[in-house]
């Protein structure tokens, strides 16, 4: 491992112990060995130390409750948010998705049974026409006529 390939965190993590135990080693070896490189890991120590002093951590454990009573509501609100952000995005994603097909589809279905509506009555018609339909079926062809808009005696639209 060479020293201008150790970032600062993995130094940090060095420190404080969180590395594997190879890395742990490998660097624990390098700092024995190079200069440079114990003198940015003493610094790094001497950081730790001055921030520890300025912030106890007692006293950070207590203003961390202070903050916890003053604000309750607040703890892990960054994930509800985060959730409720990408339930937006999925019924966003899902309305996109399903908005163009039923445009295409709904129309065309429409037509499709408005089409077959007016072929079934045309060949009832042309059924009874043929086969010379009773009387109640001519005039059931006639109030079928006349509900379509079609004056049963010219066969002119109304």
């Amino acid at each position: 491992m060479n020293k201008k390939h150790i970032p600062d965190c993995k130094l940090e993590w060095y420190l404080l112990g969180t590395l594997p135990k190879q890395e742990q080693a490998e660097i624990a070896a390098l700092e024995q060995a190079d200069v440079e490189l114990r003198a940015r890991i003493e610094a790094l120590r001497a950081s730790d130390t001055e921030i520890l002093e300025d912030y106890p951590p007692p006293r950070i454990a207590e203003r961390l409750a202070q903050l916890r009573q003053r604000y309750p509501g607040t703890r892990g609100t960054a994930r509800t948010r985060k959730r409720q952000w990408s339930a937006s995005v999925l019924i966003c994603l899902a309305l996109l998705l399903i908005l163009p097909m039923l445009i295409i589809v709904v129309p065309a279905l429409i037509d499709t049974m408005e089409s077959d509506s007016i072929h079934a009555k045309d060949e009832s018609v042309i059924d009874m026409m043929e086969t010379g339909g009773s009387q109640a079926e001519d005039e059931s062809v006639t109030e079928t006529i006349e509900a379509d808009g079609i004056n049963a005696k010219d066969g002119e639209a109304q």
